[in-house]
């Protein structure tokens, strides 16, 4: 015994059109009870006529599901990403680095001063080189570069400071922190921005 097609109904004894629910056929009276259960079976086991292909249908795709092209331009482990942060890393460990050596030439001496800022440069660089992606790299050079800035404000404690007395150097250290803190502060927002671009789940 055949079913009915549930996307073309028709009587099985005459092939006029019918409702999928009839009981009788309006056309030739015939008794569609057995058709009507067993397609009603059919749907519930989510069988369908595939006959034609007009009554084929493209599943819809999943809201959650990932439209993409391809690959992403900037994928974790590709050569792409892994170039820009490597660029990124060595010009980010340059400029703390640089930051670094000028604080430290302001505060204490223009020898301690390079020492410093090549140490800062080199290990901030070999850090930044070596993480995962690009943004990460960026995020972590601006927050590197609000923390070398904050130091400068120290200098009014120094040797080549003209102010000699404490009140002084302590309403002055107060005016120049937060002339650094500004900028530091706006950097180290760019880097929570770039931040939030980072993968939170790369596929190892």
């Amino acid at each position: 015994m055949s079913s009915i097609n549930i996307d073309d109904p028709r009587c099985p004894e005459c092939g006029e059109p019918v409702g999928m629910t009839s009981a009788y056929c309006m056309h030739c009276s015939a008794d569609l009870t057995e058709y009507s259960e067993q397609t009603n079976v059919d749907v519930d086991n989510g069988r369908t006529d595939t006959s034609s292909p007009s009554t084929q249908q493209t599943p819809a795709p999943s809201e959650n599901a990932s439209v993409t092209g391809g690959e992403s331009l900037l994928d974790p482990d590709g050569l792409v990403d892994n170039s820009l942060t490597v660029v990124a890393g060595i010009v980010g460990g340059f400029v703390i680095g640089f930051i670094e050596l000028f604080v430290g030439t302001a505060i204490l001496s223009v020898g301690i001063g390079f020492a410093i800022g090549i140490l800062v440069w080199l290990g901030a660089t070999a850090y930044l080189v070596r993480l995962r992606t690009v943004q990460e790299a960026i995020s972590k050079t601006a927050y590197g570069i609000a923390i070398a800035i904050m130091p400068f404000s120290l200098v009014v404690f120094s040797s080549t400071w003209e102010s000699s007395s404490i009140g002084a150097r302590i309403t002055e250290f107060i005016i120049v922190f937060v002339f650094c803190a500004v900028p530091a502060t706006i950097v180290a927002g760019v880097g929570y921005f770039v931040g939030r671009f980072v993968p939170e789940h790369i596929p190892e």
